[in-house]
């Protein structure tokens, strides 16, 4: 595939196919770490050395492709304060509740609502990556996000993908 020539607007995604796959886009949020969606990184190197240096297995078969995403319509954070405020927002405090009666306090505990998130947004987009929270007990759900990434969970905010 050729790629195009960088532009800060492409972001790298993988599929099985050469094309968006419809099984990830248009789906119904949960709670839980992460979204569910079209992933994709903001960098055209980010994801494929983490996969390289670490889960080379996930590349194999894969197809990368360029998207142009409309971040109009997405939340995008790129400093450490602005993930903080979106984590005390859209924290699942309901569960939050639950583990505190129980007396649990673990990784668990610390989910996002993702059906509140896409309520207002197409997608979300962190980059660059926040290393400083990684292990930061404020935000756990980011530990699971391995470089700076984003996804779009809603076909109108993808411009273009090739």
């Amino acid at each position: 595939m050729s790629e195009p020539r960088w532009e800060s607007r492409y972001r790298l995604f993988e599929s099985g196919t050469s094309i968006i796959p419809d099984p990830f886009l248009e789906l119904e949020q949960e709670v839980g770490h992460k979204p569910q969606g079209l992933w994709f990184t903001p960098s055209p190197t980010d994801w494929t050395e983490w996969c390289e240096e670490n889960m080379p297995h996930w590349l194999e078969g894969k197809t990368l492709g360029w998207l142009d995403v409309d971040l109009s319509r997405m939340l995008v954070i790129s400093e450490p304060g602005a993930l903080l405020e979106f984590t005390a927002r859209f924290l699942d405090s309901e569960m939050e509740k639950r583990m505190r009666l129980l007396g649990v306090r673990s990784i668990v505990s610390f989910n996002i609502d993702w059906r509140a998130v896409a309520e207002q947004y197409d997608g979300i987009e962190i980059a660059p990556y926040q290393w400083g929270l990684r292990l930061d007990e404020r935000c756990h759900w980011y530990y699971t996000w391995d470089v700076a990434s984003g996804c779009v969970w809603r076909r109108r905010s993808v411009r273009e993908s090739r």
